[in-house]
């Protein structure tokens, strides 16, 4: 609990810093001359950034738990309804235990391999974003725009792109150490030495001929780019225009930013990422930071409006 009040302070620290540097005055004159439809057609592309996020968790959940039936449109309202209860939880890892348990109480199975599902869809989802964040890169590099102060960021995606696949063949590879090490658990330990075996063979399983990773990676992009997509409508009901290579970069940053446990109900890390990253390409800090904020209330908008749909006329319960 203390560590929980501890992440939304510092989550209201973030925003006030931002608004203070900003100017609350200019942020909110800019936001209440923001064009409804590029809003609407945001509100729309998180809602299809959301299908194809969980189209690949029931790819990847398919692949695990072969034997389980999981229909799209029950594990979507899933999806909708965690994501609504995640809002309030400082950190991503609350949203992905909730989904996790949500959905081993509808379909079924060992709740540690919906884990790894998740974890699995986090992971590659957040590796594909890093790979077109370093393609916006490249294209703002050769049109001589990317600033000095983006090359650090460039760096952290070319290290997560590059040594997230090492670390998986790693693992792959000494599969058989991290199971020693598990059987070293004693007969006490038994639920656990299962848990752990039962999720170490869920999640190093990309090779299986079930998955077809390519599929899920061209899923996952779509993903980021609808992600991407609502980021630049809400640049321009804001009047801000840019590269379409910057706005593919600002998922990957915000991906990154994501990871740190200082963001509450979609406010905090990740909206300060986004403000130094449009800030950084030549936006003013007020309309960065409108911009960002713009982003974060669609965004907060559709969990509320479609996760409270969700969980009001399509409870993922058991039959």
């Amino acid at each position: 609990m203390r560590s929980r009040i501890v992440r939304i302070v510092l989550a209201l620290v973030i925003v006030g810093w931002l608004f203070l540097h900003a100017g609350l005055v200019d942020i909110v004159n800019q936001m209440r001359r923001a064009l409804l439809l590029p809003v609407a057609l945001a509100f729309a592309a998180v809602g299809l950034d959301t299908c194809l996020r969980t189209l690949n968790w029931r790819q990847l959940l398919r692949a695990i738990q072969p034997g389980l039936t999981i229909q799209f449109w029950r594990l979507f309202t899933i999806y909708l309804g965690a994501a609504l209860l995640g809002t309030f939880v400082p950190s991503s890892a609350g949203t992905d235990l909730l989904r996790s348990g949500m959905s081993h109480h509808r379909f079924g199975g060992h709740f540690v391999e919906h884990a790894a599902a998740v974890l699995l869809q986090n992971a590659l989802t957040s590796v594909v974003a890093c790979i077109l964040g370093l393609v916006g890169c490249a294209a703002l590099w050769s049109a001589d725009a990317l600033p000095a102060t983006l090359l650090p960021v460039a760096m952290a995606l070319l290290a997560i792109a590059a040594g997230a696949p090492m670390a998986y063949a790693a693992l792959r590879y000494r599969r058989d150490v991290l199971l020693a090490l598990a059987r070293k658990l004693g007969r006490r330990w038994y639920g656990l030495r299962r848990s752990l075996r039962r999720f170490l063979r869920a999640t190093l399983l990309l090779e299986n001929s079930r998955l077809g990773l390519a599929r899920v990676v061209m899923v996952a992009a779509a993903a980021v780019a609808s992600q991407a997509l609502g980021y630049a409508l809400s640049g321009w009901a804001l009047g801000i225009h840019l590269p379409a290579a910057a706005w593919i970069l600002l998922p990957s940053v915000v991906a990154v930013a994501g990871l740190l446990p200082a963001t509450f109900l979609g406010f905090g890390a990740t909206q300060a990422a986004s403000s130094y990253l449009l800030a950084a390409l030549g936006v003013s800090l007020p309309d960065a930071v409108a911009v960002a904020t713009l982003a974060a209330l669609v965004s907060l908008c559709f969990r509320a409006i479609s996760g409270g749909a969700a969980m009001a006329f399509w409870p993922p319960r058991s039959e």
